[in-house]
């Protein structure tokens, strides 16, 4: 798909031509967690170096004597699109699912389908997802927890679960950012939970000109926000098939479209890190903006800066701010001038 491959080569460019130069080498990166089916590190997609030592943790929440192994695919999908899109990211990979041929309890829900009409994740307990969410936002001296700034969840109930519910108001504090996918039933189910709650970025499909896709609920008000999640080549398991470490697999729906999104507040949190030195005045501007992005407010108020409205949804186009043509110092401004001023009167 030639326009799915112009819109990543976009983002490349804002990685290589804006953030590459002033990414900081030392100190803490932007934390991103990934709860789905796990990850197949024998992809070659993960073979650098680089990558496996920034995925930092991977917590098998369905069987505590395993490696989090994606035996479905689905989750190694999510974790290489959030590294594709956020490459200096460090990423977190909680398995709360598997696939749901492979004799999974009654509780499991739902699995993302690469079928063209796509199905929300199967999950496992909502009491299994209890405990995943307060690994990934629980104080990091606490029990081995992640604490992360981003949580990518590409899974969804048709109705509210009162164990998520349980470890968000516990665990969901003003500066963690929470994503989560739609759902793929139109408006024959609505909006999923969590996705449905206050607080939380919810995510729907578009292709890769921004059109939503047909199975997304209905757009409302203040909760529209939608991004690339149609036919998206990513990697996938090689489970059965060691011998392919190439494995990709082309997806469609709201739980593709959530890692890729959670890239991008990844990458806006990461602007407000870069190290300028030859500029203080800009580097003291992004740790300025640095507290005011991790607020849902805060980014909330930059990615509907830069949508483009599409039949009713503001579909999120990163170089609409992220502008490869331009400095880091007129991208700051900015932000800082034409976005947080108006939300913060910063």
């Amino acid at each position: 798909d030639s326009g799915v491959d112009e819109w990543f080569s976009f983002i490349e460019d804002i990685n290589e031509n804006i953030l590459a130069e002033f990414r900081r080498q030392n100190g803490r990166r932007v934390r991103v967690a990934v709860l789905d089916t796990g990850v197949d590190m024998r992809n070659a997609v993960f073979s650098d170096r680089e990558v496996r030592r920034r995925i930092k943790a991977r917590v098998d929440f369905l069987d505590p004597e395993g490696f989090g192994l994606d035996t479905c695919g689905h989750g190694t999908h999510c974790v290489s699109l959030v590294n594709r899109v956020a490459p200096a990211a460090d990423i977190y990979v909680g398995r709360v699912a598997c696939d749901f041929d492979s004799g999974v309890d009654e509780e499991v829900v739902a699995k993302a389908s690469p079928h063209s009409d796509p199905s929300p994740l199967l999950l496992t307990s909502a009491c299994l997802m209890h405990q995943a969410i307060r690994k990934a936002l629980g104080p990091k001296d606490v029990d081995g927890n992640w604490d992360v700034d981003v949580l990518s969840l590409s899974f969804g109930f048709p109705r509210l679960s009162e164990a998520i519910k349980a470890a968000l108001d516990e665990t969901h504090r003003p500066d963690k950012l929470i994503l989560a996918a739609a759902s793929n039933h139109g408006t024959r189910r609505g909006v999923a939970y969590p996705a449905s709650r206050t607080g939380i970025i919810t995510i729907h499909a578009a292709d890769a000109d921004g059109r939503p896709c047909n199975f997304n609920p209905s757009a409302d008000p203040g909760n529209s926000l939608s991004i690339l999640g149609k036919n998206v080549e990513a990697a996938w398991t090689c489970h059965g098939d060691p011998t392919n470490p190439a494995s990709v697999r082309r997806m469609t729906g709201t739980s593709v479209a959530t890692p890729i999104a959670a890239g991008v507040v990844s990458l806006l949190l990461e602007m407000t890190m870069l190290d300028v030195p030859g500029d203080p005045a800009t580097e003291a501007t992004l740790r300025q903006m640095h507290p005011m992005l991790k607020t849902y407010d805060g980014m909330m108020a930059v990615l509907t800066d830069m949508t483009a409205r599409t039949q009713g949804y503001h579909n999120i186009v990163p170089w609409n701010v992220l502008d490869s043509t331009k400095t880091v110092a007129n991208i700051a401004k900015y932000l800082r001038e034409w976005v947080l001023n108006r939300r913060f009167g910063m």
